[in-house]
């Protein structure tokens, strides 16, 4: 039995967050609009060759992001290039093996989207240790707005998500 059907079994009134299921209430963020967000501030800002770290293939949001970066790359005539994506799970050391991938197969971006802070770290770190530097050489945008985006020298753009309101709106649920 899955651990959605126990807590639905349980008869405990309840609701998810950041976790989307038909038969138990949720709060979640948009993660196909963010994606487009954040791709069209970067083609807004002058980038055209944008390569994109999404999520694991087992994560919800992986599908929907991936349409938000095509759905920008597609209404600004950019062609979408599935050479210039990755996926990684959702820790630096993943996204910065990502980052190593499309290096290695020549992908030279001026923009890199990742699909959560953890994971443009990894990338910054890449880019760090090729002697590239953010946002002089290239820019990164994360997805989260975590902590860890503050603490970046420089701090991190990354599409802004309001855990507060998110835990607010789940516990007025």
């Amino acid at each position: 039995e899955s651990t959605v059907e126990q807590v639905r079994a349980s008869g405990i009134p309840s609701v998810f967050t950041y976790s989307r299921h038909k038969n138990i209430d949720y709060i979640d963020t948009d993660p196909e609009l963010g994606l487009y967000l954040a791709v069209s501030h970067l083609i807004e800002n002058g980038h055209r060759d944008i390569a994109f770290i999404n999520g694991p293939s087992l994560s919800q949001t992986t599908e929907l992001k991936l349409q938000g970066f095509c759905r920008a790359l597609e209404e600004a005539g950019i062609p979408y290039r599935p050479d210039w994506v990755r996926s990684a799970d959702f820790i630096g050391r993943s996204a910065y093996c990502a980052m190593q991938s499309l290096w290695e197969h020549g992908v030279r971006p001026t923009a890199v989207v990742a699909s959560c802070d953890n994971s443009a770290l990894g990338v910054y770190r890449f880019l760090y240790e090729k002697g590239l530097f953010c946002p002089r050489d290239i820019s990164i945008v994360g997805f989260e707005s975590s902590m860890l985006s503050m603490l970046c020298v420089p701090p991190m753009t990354s599409v802004y998500v309001s855990k507060r309101e998110i835990g607010e709106e789940a516990a007025r649920v």
